[in-house]
């Protein structure tokens, strides 16, 4: 009976002694093979944990057979890398840019199974992860997302915190920047890989286009950029400005493209401002109002003198005075060479 009391409060170490060749002791015997095989179910959920969701080892282990795990369904997906990753990997030896890696993988993995992501793949300094049914409400999946990208600033200031020991340097620290992709869309999510080995995984467009993204941040200099669809599902939650309209994976059409700025209600009243004459100046623009554009864009410079799209829109309108698109003109910047 405290045997059973015992694995019921969750003790799965207890042993029950077998005192008898009787029933009891029969019974007693298989107790014990029966926790056997609990601890080793344990065991295995605990290794793999480390290299697979939890949630998706749970399913696994209870899946009765491997065939037609695959389904389509919407998802939202989250890629991030390392800005000047290679940079910074030049300044360390190989065991310092392992630990560095660790402790960037492990800060930046704990905002996302916070807010219930599953993590796809680690590729090199890269995250890629995606929010979808059954590991979160069909509803929540890009708000999550949304979460997940933001709280990456608070860990990445622990990891400059931590630089110091992991590096063994002071001073001449690296600069640690994070440029996040999130999209929504239809993908594939299942068990992939041949007869020998599989892995969990998502494939689609979306994938592409968060990846895309996450590279689009440089181009901008922004930090979070994600498409219209994850921005319309998320919007209640977020507060957002539009960047521009950009083909994107093999779309016919230009998808709008955001940037995520912060929580909702909490982007100061200054921000706020800021935000607005942009969008205002990017209406102009796409209209071929350039003098209207200019002097909306040079009221954010006053607001935010850093802002690099601000700037970025500021050099288009001049050359596009000087090269004048034709009238039916889409506002689809492509001279990205």
């Amino acid at each position: 009976m405290k045997g059973t009391q015992a694995v019921e409060q969750g003790n799965l170490e207890v042993q029950v002694a077998i005192t008898s060749t009787d029933e009891i002791g029969i019974l007693s015997e298989s107790f014990n093979l029966m926790l056997d095989k609990v601890r080793q179910k344990e065991r295995i959920k605990a290794t793999f944990g480390q290299y697979v969701d939890p949630r998706i080892v749970e399913e696994l282990i209870h899946q009765k057979t491997s065939n037609n795990t695959t389904n389509k369904q919407i998802v939202t997906v989250f890629f991030s890398d390392i800005a000047g990753f290679s940079t910074i990997s030049e300044m360390l030896t190989p065991g310092g840019l392992v630990k560095l890696i660790n402790q960037y993988l492990t800060l930046a993995s704990e905002p996302i199974a916070q807010n219930n992501g599953v993590i796809n793949q680690f590729l090199g300094d890269a995250v890629s992860a995606f929010w979808g049914y059954p590991f979160v409400n069909e509803n929540d999946h890009a708000k999550l997302a949304c979460y997940a990208a933001l709280e990456q600033s608070n860990q990445l200031n622990k990891l400059r915190r931590m630089m110091p020991e992991t590096m063994g340097l002071r001073k001449g620290l690296p600069e640690i920047k994070v440029r996040i992709g999130l999209a929504t869309g239809k993908v594939v999510t299942g068990n992939i890989g041949s007869e020998h080995s599989k892995f969990y995984t998502v494939m689609g467009k979306a994938v592409q286009i968060a990846e895309q993204l996450e590279g689009m941040n440089k181009i901008y200099g922004t930090t979070i950029l994600l498409m219209e669809e994850t921005k319309m599902l998320a919007a209640e939650a977020i507060e957002t400005r539009e960047i521009d309209r950009l083909y994107l994976g093999d779309r016919n059409e230009p998808i709008g493209v955001y940037e995520l700025l912060s929580y909702a209600g909490e982007l100061e009243p200054k921000l706020a401002e800021w935000r607005d004459r942009f969008e205002v100046g990017l209406r102009e623009y796409r209209q071929q109002n350039w003098e209207q554009a200019q002097s909306n864009f040079q009221a954010c410079l006053h607001l935010k003198a850093d802002d690099k799209p601000t700037q970025l829109y500021l050099k288009r309108i001049e050359f596009l005075r000087q090269n004048p698109p034709a009238q039916d003109w889409n506002g689809v910047w492509e001279n990205f060479g």
